[in-house]
């Protein structure tokens, strides 16, 4: 099995040498706001969205007793540039969101009188 087999090597090279690719995880918990725009670290893995205070005119659509509400807050977006591509709605008051490899740039916006928290996860070399 090529996984296991990747495994057992990168612990033996860990054993002998200090790694040097990035294998530390580190968080980051940026400031409430209505929006926010921010360089992301090289490495980054996700970011995490967490509605602090909900817009005062959300529309929000019950899940039922098998599923979370949807509420309109707002949209986020990330680019492999510091400018955002297209703006993605987010309709749950958390929400992580993959970042795929290259990207740089991360920007996310409340509708008007919300504010959320942004929190993100990256590898650090160790």
């Amino acid at each position: 099995d090529y996984d296991l087999i990747r495994a057992i090597a990168f612990e033996e090279l860990d054993s002998k040498f200090p790694p040097s690719r990035p294998n530390s995880l580190q968080t980051a918990i940026l400031p409430a706001g209505e929006s926010g725009t921010f360089i992301l670290p090289a490495h980054t893995l996700w970011v995490e969205l967490r509605i602090v205070e909900p817009p005062p005119n959300v529309r929000t659509q019950t899940g039922g007793s098998q599923a979370q509400d949807v509420s309109y807050n707002g949209w986020y977006s990330f680019g492999a540039t510091g400018e955002a591509s297209e703006r993605i709605p987010f309709h749950y008051d958390f929400l992580s969101i993959k970042i795929p490899a290259g990207v740089s740039g991360f920007s996310y916006t409340v509708y008007q009188g919300g504010t959320a928290q942004a929190t993100v996860g990256y590898l650090l070399e160790g």
